[in-house]
Parts: structure tokens; C-alpha cells; sequence
């Protein structure tokens, strides 16, 4: 019983750890080319609008507070 809890345990944070960096490289790519794009297309009005939601913000400083996301 504890071997198999053990086993269990051991795939599911190897799982989770290749799960979560996929997840990271995909974001992160997606997220540089989004800047890029809005950079190129000189669109400065979407990003004050994005910056000035609160859901938007509320969540990007959440995730700046517990260190997830790093400020430029």
C-alpha cells in the first residue's frame, strides 16, 4: 500500500513538472510574439486598455506579489 503511494506519488510530480514546463515555453512564446505584434502595429491604446481592466490588472500584480511574473 505505501509502495504504491509512493509510485503514484513520484508520477504525478513528474508529470505535473513536464505538464508545467510545456505550459511555461507555450506561454511564453505566445506572449513575446503578442508583444511584438502590438509593438510592430504601434497600437499603444490596447496596452493602456489592458493595463487599465481591473481583472487584468488585479491578476498581473497578484502573480508579481507571489513572484510568478517578473516586472520589466
Amino acid at each position: 500500500m505505501l509502495v504504491s503511494f509512493l509510485l503514484g506519488s513520484v508520477f504525478i510530480i513528474v508529470g505535473l513538472t513536464l505538464f508545467l514546463i510545456g505550459v511555461d515555453i507555450g506561454i511564453t512564446s505566445f506572449g513575446g510574439l503578442i508583444g511584438k505584434s502590438l509593438l510592430k502595429a504601434n497600437k499603444l491604446w490596447i496596452i493602456i486598455n489592458l493595463r487599465s481592466n481591473s481583472w487584468f490588472s488585479n491578476i498581473y500584480c497578484g502573480a508579481q506579489s507571489f513572484g510568478f511574473s517578473k516586472p520589466n
